[in-house]
Order: structure tokens, then C-alpha cells, then sequence
């Protein structure tokens, strides 16, 4: 038996939100709202906004879901709204929003403009596994390992979540988290008990600034960023990604529902664009010799390990607006913008609470 974490897919839904629906801190929290989470996922499951995954316990050709997991992209107001009290529990809240049209999710387009300029905000949907399996190691890993997996790459802003046991919050503190405990919005150790904390909305989190003061921990490495250099266009980052995981041009074809000669078209166009870099990732190619970019797995075994290396060229991200806003780059291994006065785009907030 292994665990394995992949993409949430339509037919996960209802079972994940079951699980979330039994659980014995989780379900109380959203309240009435449990009923409309599944249309809302369903909703937002395909957007560039909703990271998600499905964990399952794999014995030959069986798979048991045993959990799932759910962060989304968000706006600076919603971020902002979130920690003025009185404070909210954040999966029934995201759960409504959607729901009403009220989406406090960023657009396609958004997520690309806020990854290429000042960064994005996380918030963490609650979800849970079934009871009991997160006291397993290698499931506790799994999960762990899923944040960082789902999220590096990514120029992240600030990162806001909620426990929901004694454990979790531990975890949050070991990890390099901060409690929210004041309204001016800044994050400190907690100031009150487990108990206490956990009776009431509450939020720990981390911004980009603070994971830069605790470097070295497990938190500051999720923050780590290097500019993408290639910039592939969107058709080739999902070409590339499911190229990853092993598949053939052939299964590329079927799970994309692309031809297989638009892949084979694609893989070509991938292979001028890195030849055209300045990585150096392939050798040189002789001008005579051109129509030999869409022929041998060797340069493709050199592209897949570089991009397996480098997440950050499998984001959205617009170079124009990377090169314009990030021509003078933070520590090193960060690539921080040096300003953030750059175009920002209006996206929804909830009118009332």
C-alpha cells in the first residue's frame, strides 16, 4: 500500500465533502453552508485560483480516498477584510461568497498579473482527512509535502489558515507561522491557549516580509522564488506538466483531448523556445539542422528535469509585465519585487458579512 496525492476531479467532490461533512470539528463550523460546498467547488474547480488535491491509500488497483486538501488565490481585500474583526470561519465564508457570485477568488488573468507583479495571497479552504489518518507518518507527509508541491513556483504575498487541533496549531508554530492576535493585522506568537484559540475564528499565517526574518524554516522555503526565464506560453506549461508525471505523447493527447499531432506542434514549439533561451538547457542547433528541434527524447529528458527543477516556468506568469516590475531582484533564491506600485486589477469582495 502507498499514499499518493493527485488533482481533485469533479467526481471527488461529493466524497470529500462528506468526510468534511462527518467531522467532528469541521462540520459544525460550516454549519448550513456544508450543503452548497460541493456546487461551489464545482464552481471554481478548473480556475487558475483553486489548488486542490485528493489523497488516497493505493493497494494494487484499488484506491481509498482518505482525505482532501484546498487553498485558493485571493484578493488583497478579502485578505484584508478577513482579519478585521469580528473575525469569520473562513470555509463556510468562501463557500457563500461563491456561491452568491461574490467571489473573492482572483480571475485567470489575475492570478497571472499577481504572480508577474507584487504576488498572490493564500488562503487555505478548510478541508480534513478521515479521523485518525493523519496520525499515520507517511499520510502526515503526504499532506505536508502537497502545500509545498501545489504552491512552489509561485510568488507568493501572504499565506492565512486555520487549525483545527491542538496539533495543527503546533504544527503551524513549528513550521514558521505566526498567530493573528491584533487588529492592525500583524502577526506575533499566540497570546492565548489552545482552547481559547480554538473556540473562536482565528488565523495563523505569514507574510513575505516575515518569512524572510525566519530563513531556514519550513515556511520560508514554501516563500522561496526565482524568476521563471523561459516563459512558456499556457498550451506548452500544460503539455509539460502532464509530460511530468511520465505520460507518452499518445496519453498527453487523450487527457489533454488534443490531437496528437497539436502536441507533437506544441512539443516543437517547446523545444525552439528553450533553444532560444539563455539557459543552456539544450545544445546548440546548427541552422541546417532546425528541423531536428522535434525529433529525440534526449532533449525532451533534458527539458522535463530542468522544469521538474524549476516550477516557477510552469506558473502563469506574463514576462512582460516580470521583466518590467522585477528588474531589480530581492536575496538571493527570493526574487522579491523592489516595487509594488504597479497595475492591480479590481476582483470581487463580499458587500456584507
Amino acid at each position: 500500500m502507498s499514499i499518493r496525492n493527485r488533482p481533485m476531479c469533479p467526481g471527488d467532490v461529493a466524497v470529500c465533502v462528506q468526510i468534511i461533512a462527518t467531522h467532528p470539528v469541521l462540520g459544525p463550523r460550516y454549519g448550513k453552508a456544508i450543503h452548497e460546498l460541493s456546487r461551489a467547488w464545482l464552481r471554481v474547480l478548473d480556475t487558475a485560483a483553486f489548488r486542490s488535491c485528493v489523497f488516497e491509500e493505493v493497494n494494487g488497483k484499488h484506491a481509498r480516498i482518505l482525505g482532501c486538501a484546498a487553498s485558493v488565490f485571493v484578493s488583497d481585500q478579502f485578505v484584508q477584510w478577513a482579519k478585521t474583526p469580528p473575525y469569520f470561519w473562513l470555509g463556510p465564508k468562501l463557500t457563500e461568497t461563491v456561491i452568491a457570485d461574490r467571489s473573492p477568488l482572483l480571475r485567470d488573468g489575475d492570478v497571472q498579473v499577481a504572480n508577474s507583479v507584487d504576488g498572490l495571497n493564500i488562503v487555505v479552504w478548510p478541508t480534513c482527512l478521515l479521523p485518525n489518518e493523519l496520525k499515520r507518518i507517511e499520510v502526515n507527509q503526504a499532506v505536508i509535502a502537497s502545500f509545498k508541491e501545489n504552491h512552489e513556483g509561485y510568488l507568493l504575498k501572504e499565506v492565512l489558515v486555520q487549525a483545527t487541533n491542538a496539533a495543527e496549531i503546533d504544527v503551524m508554530i513549528n513550521m514558521g507561522g505566526f498567530f493573528h492576535g491584533s487588529d492592525d493585522g500583524s502577526y506575533g506568537p499566540p497570546t492565548l491557549s489552545h482552547e481559547a484559540i480554538l473556540s473562536a475564528p482565528h488565523y495563523f499565517g505569514i507574510t513575505r516580509q516575515l518569512a524572510l526574518q525566519r530563513m531556514g524554516t519550513w515556511v520560508s522555503a514554501v516563500f522561496a522564488y526565482r524568476m521563471p526565464y523561459i516563459g512558456f506560453r499556457l498550451s506548452e506549461q500544460r503539455i509539460l506538466q502532464v509530460a511530468l508525471k511520465g505520460a507518452t505523447d499518445e496519453e498527453v493527447s487523450s487527457e489533454l483531448e488534443l490531437s496528437l499531432s497539436a502536441v507533437k506542434k506544441t512539443w516543437r514549439s517547446i523545444y525552439s523556445r528553450v533553444q532560444d533561451s539563455a539557459t543552456g538547457i539544450l545544445p546548440p542547433v546548427p541552422e541546417d539542422h532546425i528541423e531536428s528541434l522535434d525529433r529525440g527524447k534526449g532533449k525532451k529528458h533534458l527539458i522535463l528535469s530542468y522544469v521538474r527543477e524549476h516550477p516557477e516556468e510552469l506558473r502563469p506568469i506574463s514576462m512582460r509585465l516580470l521583466r518590467q516590475n522585477h528588474s531589480s531582484a530581492g536575496p538571493k533564491g527570493f526574487g522579491f519585487p523592489a516595487s509594488t506600485s504597479a497595475r492591480r486589477h479590481r476582483v470581487g469582495i463580499p458587500r456584507s458579512r
